[in-house]
């Protein structure tokens, strides 16, 4: 069934590919020309900030488009009663019905880290090692997977369009700029800097900040992100079935 619905998507999404190749080349080119660039001019760091900033590039972007895919995704799938009554009829927990759109959305979100990675590398002239290049792809698999969850979160909790619009700008909003992804932590009051220590994704902008500087990391902050996904995917399922089968 698995398969079954994946191949659902890829035959939908053929259908939109050229948008998408538009959006995967334009999206990390927007945010470096008219974020990063205007904020080298005025934020002094000991590594160059165009460098610097390149991952909180990488996130935002695959994290955009994975949180939206789940988003809308899901909110198509409670939108159509037709099709979510062939998914209730058949054999299918609501895991079953949850973990393809997640799937779907992280391998969209994965191939834009690939345009975003590739494209801001090529702009600063950086390179990474083999070693740098797998810990970052690890880092950013578990963040398009978080982002990818938060999409079927939200898409459970809010139906209202306007409300979805903005609670999607919103969001990527404070964890662009909130949470060290475009401005340096140290930047900020020092009671919001021990605030974000204990959120999972202000970890994970850091330790990308520091593969970048080729330092060690902190590979805690991975395995709690990692742990903090996987109880929202169950706090999912639990919503689900008040949404799917209350």
């Amino acid at each position: 069934m698995l398969s079954i619905m994946l191949k659902r998507d890829w035959f939908s999404f053929r259908k939109k590919i050229l948008s998408f190749l538009f959006i995967w080349a334009m999206f990390p080119m927007i945010l470096h020309v008219l974020v990063a660039l205007p904020l080298s001019k005025v934020i002094q760091l000991d590594i160059r900030y165009l460098n610097w900033v390149a991952p909180g590039i990488w996130v935002i972007t695959s994290g955009f488009i994975a949180f939206s895919t789940a988003f809308y995704r899901l909110k198509k799938i409670r939108g159509n009663s037709e099709q979510l009554e062939i998914y209730l009829k058949a054999p299918m927990s609501n895991v079953q019905i949850l973990l393809p759109i997640i799937i779907w959305a992280s391998i969209l979100g994965v191939v834009q880290f690939v345009f975003s990675f590739g494209l801001t590398t090529a702009i600063n002239h950086e390179y990474f090692s083999g070693v740098q290049f797998l810990l970052i792809f690890l880092t950013s698999i578990i963040s398009i997977l978080f982002f990818a969850i938060i999409g079927v979160l939200f898409g459970l909790l809010i139906n209202n369009e306007f409300i979805s619009t903005f609670c999607t700008f919103a969001l990527h909003v404070i964890f662009a700029f909130g949470l060290g992804g475009f401005i340096p932590k140290e930047l900020y009051p020092d009671t919001f800097q021990g605030l974000l220590n204990f959120i999972p994704l202000s970890g994970l902008f850091e330790n990308l900040q520091l593969i970048v500087q080729n330092n060690p990391i902190n590979f805690g902050s991975l395995v709690l992100m990692f742990i903090f996904s996987i109880v929202l995917f169950g706090v999912n399922v639990i919503l689900s079935h008040k949404n799917f089968r209350g």
